[in-house]
């Protein structure tokens, strides 16, 4: 059946049409510019003269020199010290803040004070001693005082941002102009609180996120249930929930209506769902999900309103357009595509007739079930897994969120000003979170939550089958056509590839202040030593996801060294991406939480104690220093050995003075092509010369040294050893053929002997 707009006026007709060249336009603007800077403007300007010549409107022309100024136009530079260390900050605050009060921080963004400019130009991480919202800095406040680097700018090639740690108390906050958004986001902190006191369990932080679309950080197992099941986007503020609000107003107000008119044609309802659903947006901190939302249903009431009416394509068109305009870097993001997907697989459901609940749920599920094969393949581009239950659980948790999404609006405005009141609201708002949350933790305990992908395509594939499916379209339009090339373009993730040769070597990763190390065997067996980053636990993960090459999407063998935040941080989020044959683990109870985290995977674990030496596959050597059982975690740290026919290297985990001492006679620690220098390269140098000396290195690898360079740096300097650190260098990569050599994503190769 051949996919059609819904019927439109012929007056209505060229709106549509209009916006959707605009937002075409804009788009490939926005590319051009954000692919070739300047040089891509001009071709963008001389593309949309040529056409505004050719089709004699000025439309095109109007509508792609705001888009492609809006890519040109720089974020405001936050001064950083060319090396880690103490910077004088006098910012101001951009955004929402996100607090954790059970690490005691918060996150926000910030920018030089009068910079201007489009968004944050540094994330500011600020340690509280208050576990209240209202108490963190409201956007526009000044902050000025003394701030950490914990990255050296050159390590921000990127395009990332840089993080910047700080006290609030050493900072002196002065407070901003009242605006429209810094008197939304006092508001919606004092209800955030509010909400917090009256349930303060994690049905509490649920809907916080889920009605004020921020709060405290989620639970690591309730993030996990719905990455599992594909409900993540249940668990913030998005355009579905303004959808949802919008859609209960409507049938609130269709209940008195007689003859089956349409809500949306009446002016109470355009009345009553602006009142609510402008503020809201505001109070939500006018995300851009949520303005695109907001704008596609102002297009939609206005279009009533004046006796028009606007299909898919109009609603689409003008909330890219102002994305283009007004957030360029969001355009090719992952909220807007998959957003736009989603909605995509919507309109491909269709209307489906609807006789009674049953019906109304088939309904649901053929939609949820569109939506989703829509999504699939930007799921498995950028977290390499499918979630099929959100098929399910989409409809099945859509009242549940409906109802916590009005209860707790009403709840969280009443409990500040009349708390009795709220309190009854509140009530059964928590309920229908704790089952809510009941429901995703039981979804994702059935099999295939997640469906993980087992294959790492290559690009190439991944174009041609993309290709292909718009090729299939094109021929034949239809739903038939559409749901084959979808599946196309998911078929890379799960043909079964054969094994090519895999260059032996060893590549340490740039996570930040943190350690993930992805070695490959002789053999061809893919070894993962640690995965944590102190910062962000997520990145780890993603990094070594990145690094994996073409071919099973499996890490044959992941060795642990202790379990802090900095080297274990990023496992949780690895396994939702990867699977992970087997484990290593150091046999101490710091490691078992770990542990269970990986049981419950179904990864089988070996534990290596003091002083035991184990060789899980040929080439690889895993010891635990000879230590009493008071050592501290660094010390116990897990050493592993990788040996090549032609180099090996040693990694020592966080080992201090004493592991140090104890492993400098072992066997693991014989002659070595490569160190990585334990705990990062801070420790004391007696000991650390001992092992120089033994070892003989020939290149010293840092993972981020932090607090200027590392003390075990300047030794291995003085020792003729070269060092190269990941905050300096980029990713580094140990070649373990001939010649034998480290490459740097700064192009700088040491060849060895």
């Amino acid at each position: 059946m051949t996919i059609r707009l819904p019927a439109t006026s012929p007056r209505a007709a060229p709106l549509p049409r209009a916006l959707l060249a605009a937002a075409v336009w804009a788009a490939g603007g926005v590319l051009l510019v954000r692919q070739l800077g300047v040089a891509g403007a001009g071709i963008a300007g001389v593309g949309a003269a040529l056409g505004t010549l050719i089709t004699r409107r000025p439309g095109p022309l109007a509508c792609l020199l705001p888009a492609a100024l809006g890519a040109l136009a720089p974020s405001p530079a936050v001064p950083v010290p060319e090396r880690a260390g103490l910077v004088q900050l006098d910012v101001e605050v951009v955004g929402r803040a996100r607090h954790d009060p059970a690490r005691g921080e918060a996150r926000f963004g910030v920018r030089p004070v009068g910079a201007g400019g489009r968004g944050p130009a540094a994330i500011a991480v600020a340690r509280t001693v208050s576990a209240r919202a209202r108490d963190l800095p409201l956007p526009g406040d000044r902050l000025r005082g003394p701030a950490c680097v914990p990255e050296p700018s050159d390590a921000l090639a990127a395009g990332r941002r840089p993080t910047l740690e700080l006290d609030l108390r050493c900072c002196t906050v002065t407070p901003g102009a009242p605006t429209v958004t810094r008197l939304a986001e006092a508001l919606r902190r004092r209800m955030e609180d509010a909400l917090r006191d009256a349930v303060p369990d994690r049905a509490g932080v649920l809907l916080c996120h889920l009605v004020l679309g921020a709060g405290p950080r989620p639970a690591a197992a309730i993030t996990q249930s719905h990455r599992a099941t594909g409900l993540a986007h249940l668990l913030a503020v998005s355009g579905a929930h303004l959808s949802l609000l919008a859609g209960m107003l409507a049938a609130l107000v269709a209940l008195p209506a007689r003859g089956g008119r349409d809500p949306v044609a009446r002016r109470g309802y355009r009345r009553i769902a602006g009142a609510v659903l402008l503020p809201y947006a505001l109070l939500t901190g006018m995300e851009p999900p949520v303005l695109r939302a907001l704008v596609a249903w102002l297009l939609l009431v206005g279009a009533h309103a004046v006796g028009r009416r606007t299909g898919v394509v109009g609603a689409l068109a003008l909330p890219a357009l102002l994305t283009a305009a007004l957030w360029p870097e969001d355009l090719f993001g992952l909220s807007f595509c998959l957003s736009y997907a989603a909605v995509v697989g919507l309109w491909a459901a269709g209307a489906l007739d609807a006789h009674g609940p049953f019906d109304a749920l088939r309904r649901a599920a053929v939609a949820s079930a569109w939506a989703a094969l829509a999504t699939a393949p930007l799921a498995l581009w950028w977290f390499g897994q499918l979630a099929p239950w959100t098929i399910v659980g989409t409809p099945l948790l859509g009242p549940l969120v409906a109802a916590m999404l009005g209860l707790g609006v009403l709840a969280a405005a009443l409990l500040p000003v009349a708390p009795a009141l709220g309190e009854l609201l509140v009530a059964p708002a928590a309920q229908c979170a704790r089952l809510y949350l009941a429901i995703v933790e039981w979804l994702a305990t059935l099999p295939g939550a997640p469906l993980r992908a087992t294959v790492t395509p290559h690009a190439a594939a991944v174009g041609g089958t993309a290709l292909l499916a718009v090729a299939l379209l094109v021929a034949r339009p239809g739903r038939r056509a559409l749901a084959l090339g979808l599946a196309l373009c998911c078929a890379p993730w799960f043909v079964p590839l054969p094994v090519g040769a895999r260059e032996p070597g060893l590549q340490l990763l740039d996570v930040g202040h943190g350690q993930a190390a992805l070695a490959s065997t002789a053999a061809g067996a893919l070894v993962l030593i640690d995965c944590g980053s102190l910062l962000d636990a997520e990145r780890a993960a993603r990094a070594v996801e990145a690094a994996l090459p073409v071919g099973p999407r499996r890490i044959d063998l992941l060795i642990v060294s202790h379990q802090d935040g900095d080297h274990a941080g990023g496992v949780a989020d690895l396994l939702d991406r990867v699977h992970v044959a087997r484990a290593v683990l150091p046999r101490r109870g710091a490691a078992l939480d770990l542990a269970r985290r990986l049981d419950r995977a179904g990864v089988p674990i070996r534990f290596v104690g003091p002083g035991e030496t184990l060789a899980p596959l040929p080439g690889v050597r895993v010891a635990a220093p000879p230590l009493a059982a008071g050592a501290g975690a660094n010390d116990a740290s897990l050493w592993t050995r990788l040996d090549w026919p032609r180099a090996a290297a040693v990694l020592p985990g966080d080992a201090e003075a004493d592991a140090l001492r104890a492993m400098v006679a072992h066997p693991l620690c014989e002659r070595a092509t490569a160190l990585v220098l334990p705990h990062h390269g801070r420790g004391e140098r007696e000991p650390f010369d001992a092992l120089l000396d033994r070892l003989r290195p020939d290149v010293a690898l840092v993972s981020r040294g932090r607090g200027g360079e590392p003390v075990l740096a300047l030794a291995s300097h003085l020792r003729g050893v070269p060092v190269l650190t990941t905050a300096r260098h980029g990713p580094l990569h140990l070649r373990a053929t001939l010649p034998v050599r480290v490459d740097t994503q700064r192009g700088l190769a040491l060849p060895r002997h």
